[in-house]
């Protein structure tokens, strides 16, 4: 993942513009839209120009980010820096496993800024990897 992205990607987590949803990237509430963790990099991905805005489904509470409404779109994986094959096997990686803690778990998206960080920012992490 690109250092860069990942330090955006952590920051809008923890700055409060963004509620938390669950099981879809971004769902329209009555009070608002909520997004999943990886419904905000779509988010950044998009304000980054790199995907084309979200466009809202007629026929269901759910936004689609590049045509895609559950997983991130491989346009926002590759932008990113992020393999296009995270789901397509079960993960030993904090990438892999952002589904589980902000589902399963519901970690908030404060905890999960702290995990993105340790992982790709913190120095002393990354050079012991």
């Amino acid at each position: 993942m690109h250092r860069e992205i990942a330090e955006e990607w952590a920051a809008a987590l923890e700055s409060g513009e963004f509620r938390q949803g669950f099981h879809a990237l971004r769902t329209e509430t009555p009070a608002g839209p909520v997004w999943c963790v990886w419904g905000v990099l779509c988010e950044l991905a998009v304000r980054a120009g790199a995907i084309p805005p979200a466009v809202e489904s007629s026929w269901t509470t759910l936004t689609h980010y590049d045509g895609v409404s559950m997983v991130p779109p491989r346009s926002v994986l590759a932008w990113a820096g992020i393999a296009p094959d995270i789901f397509a096997h079960s993960s030993t990686t904090l990438l892999g496993d952002l589904v589980s803690l902000n589902d399963g778990f519901r970690e908030s998206f404060t905890r999960i800024a702290g995990r993105l960080r340790d992982e790709f920012l913190n120095p002393a992490l990354v050079l012991a990897a």
